[in-house]
């Protein structure tokens, strides 16, 4: 056994898969096609009927048992390309989407959100006022990760780039492209 696996799927399923490998010492990587790992279809925090809230209660601890385990990395917005080898040796060419914010710096504050001058059009199945061209993941600050994401198709959706945060009490910097 090489002590290493691939993932596929950020549900539930997928997340404990990848929390049993990893437990047994097993490096893995685990594959979300979305910008956060998410719960099956649970639509939003906001709904209160008994499946949604059972499985997000199964759900919030092993997000944040996974996100947390030296032995599991994660890579949202990606999905697999290609696919090659034999039984015991293959290897995945995995393409990651964009966030456009840094992982590392966002601190899921939404002074981006608020400052934002782009609406996006809603689609059917989003909330009926829309919502910003840069947002939360669909479930807010329990996802995982929490980063907010630019909703990106084709061109840029603004004429304004985020360049930098800095701070609670320091403005929010904006420059124009």
């Amino acid at each position: 056994m090489s002590g290493r696996a691939l993932v596929i799927g950020g549900d539930i399923q997928g997340i404990q898969t990848a929390l049993d490998l990893a437990d047994c010492g097993i490096k893995v990587t685990l594959i979300e096609q979305s910008p956060s790992l998410q719960a099956n279809n649970v639509k939003s925090l906001g709904e209160s009927s008994p499946g949604n809230n059972a499985e997000l209660l199964r759900l919030i601890p092993k997000l944040l048992k996974a996100a947390n385990h030296p032995n599991i990395n994660i890579l949202t917005n990606a999905s697999v390309a290609e696919v090659k080898g034999t039984k015991g040796d293959f290897r995945v060419t995995v393409v990651q989407q964009p966030r456009y914010v840094n992982v590392d710096i966002c601190t899921s504050c939404a002074r981006c959100e608020r400052e934002c001058p782009v609406n996006i059009i809603p689609l059917a199945s989003k909330p009926p006022d829309g919502r910003k061209a840069i947002h939360q993941p669909d479930y807010g600050l329990k996802s995982v990760p929490s980063t907010y994401i630019v909703e990106k198709k084709g061109i840029s959706p603004c004429k304004f780039s985020l360049l930098s945060i800095r701070g609670a009490g320091n403005p929010l910097s904006v420059y124009a492209e």
